[in-house]
């Protein structure tokens, strides 16, 4: 048994990345059927007309696709889950 893994079983997308200041990415989700968990590790964003900080997160569904914009370096998780 891996003791480093983890096991949800369902269709789930996990991102952790770095997000330089003043560079703007786009994700886009994997199924309509899906919704997004994005928690602020590090720095300052902003993402679907919300501004947000150090340890901030946000639930997003019922969109194909997001822009994130970094004010401040950004580490981000983004999570992508089924919302049925």
């Amino acid at each position: 048994m891996d003791h480093h893994a983890v096991h949800i079983h369902q269709d789930a997308y996990f991102n952790l990345g770095d997000l330089e200041a003043g560079k703007k990415i786009e994700y886009t989700v994997h199924s309509e059927q899906n919704g997004l968990y994005l928690f602020v590790l590090e720095g300052k964003i902003a993402v679907a007309n919300e501004m947000l900080s150090r340890r901030d997160a946000i639930g997003l569904y019922e969109t194909e696709k997001i822009s994130i914009e970094a004010y401040y370096d950004a580490s981000l998780l983004l999570i992508e889950v089924p919302m049925y």
